[in-house]
């Protein structure tokens, strides 16, 4: 898969300098039968669940099989950086633009201060009328 992303890219970056809206057909069509070649190996090796016979209950299924019935499903749009060539590879430069903001907020004075030193409690004494006459005298009943 990381073969396959790296070849896509680079794909991705020539039709860029070449100018085009988007990698040429025939080569999006193999990166497309490449891509469900692999997803299909991926789910040869991380098969889907099934519930035992006579149960109807939905199996929990690997995060493998998960990820791959994912990448099925949302196929188009996980390629999508082939076919449309203004949409990126990531989404660094979006998490960029997102950070600077993040780092100039300021906190609140108060909330950044040190905390003064608090005094330890005094020991803890029972206040409940069972104890009003005859406090205990240990922790223990049994001592």
């Amino acid at each position: 898969m990381i073969d396959f992303l790296c070849a896509a890219t680079q794909a991705a970056d020539r039709a860029r300098v070449q100018g085009l809206a988007a990698v040429p057909a025939p080569e999006l069509a193999q990166f497309h039968a490449r891509f469900d070649a692999l997803l299909d190996h991926g789910e040869r090796l991380n098969p889907c669940r099934s519930p035992p016979a006579g149960t109807r209950r939905r199996i929990k299924q690997s995060p493998a099989y998960n990820l791959i019935a994912r990448l099925r499903k949302h196929r188009d749009a996980t390629l999508r950086f082939l076919s449309d060539l203004r949409v990126p590879f990531d989404n660094n430069q979006a998490e960029r633009d997102v950070r600077m903001p993040k780092l100039k907020q300021q906190t609140s004075p108060v909330a950044s201060a040190p905390r003064p030193a608090s005094r330890p409690s005094p020991p803890s004494v029972p206040t409940s009328p069972r104890y009003a006459n005859n406090p205990p005298t240990s922790s223990s009943p049994w001592s």
